[in-house]
């Protein structure tokens, strides 16, 4: 039976090989290439609960990975909203359009990509977003080893939804047990820097 010190060692290895082909350097494993959504996704740990909606699903403009940093491990995990608008929108076009643009805007921002790793619409879906490979670029000056969660939607104006609550739970749930994460390492964006992120009716 695998143990959690050996599941965490194959993730490093499968962060490793997801590096190496985002970023044009042959992976050692050359019959894991074509696994793709393995190499890049290794969300297989995750409650089974959730509905994960993979990368692959929304995005279409490729990332600027000489911005990006490769990830070692985490150790902490920071949650957010949107902020920018409200949104109780659950149709999957919607919310793709909604990354999509996310997305579109931390790279004119020069983050790389969409800044952070999963993002959890008012129907509780949980979208991957960055890879998991990758350092996020949500938290100024704390990214390294800070797993990112956005909640989309502006909780400052409006309440999460129940789905999106429960998403959440499970969601950090799971990052924490896999990762090994204390509770004390969790974090809304306003305890890391100055901000009213993730709004008044989401942070408690």
């Amino acid at each position: 039976m695998t143990g959690p010190c050996d599941r965490r060692d194959f993730l490093k290895r499968g962060m490793m090989l997801a590096s190496a082909m985002w970023l044009g350097v042959p992976p050692l494993l050359r019959a894991e290439e074509e696994d793709t959504d393995r190499l890049r996704g290794h969300l297989d740990f995750l409650p089974p609960g959730l509905k994960i909606m993979y990368r692959s699903e929304w995005a279409k403009v490729a990332p600027d990975r000489a911005r990006m940093h490769v990830a070692d491990d985490f150790a902490r995990i920071t949650v957010h909203h949107v902020g920018a608008f409200t949104s109780q929108r659950i149709a999957r076009e919607e919310i793709i359009a909604d990354l999509q643009g996310i997305q579109a805007g931390h790279i004119t921002r020069r983050y790389g990509d969409i800044a952070y790793h999963f993002a959890v619409d008012y129907a509780g879906r949980v979208w991957e977003a960055r890879p998991l490979a990758f350092e996020g670029s949500h938290v100024a000056s704390a990214n390294g080893e800070n797993l990112g969660i956005c909640l989309l939607g502006n909780f400052e104006l409006q309440k999460p939804s129940a789905e999106q609550l429960v998403s959440l739970q499970q969601l950090v749930s799971g990052l924490r047990e896999y990762y090994s994460i204390d509770t004390d390492d969790v974090y809304g964006h306003c305890d890391l820097g100055p901000s009213a992120c993730p709004g008044k009716n989401l942070y408690p």
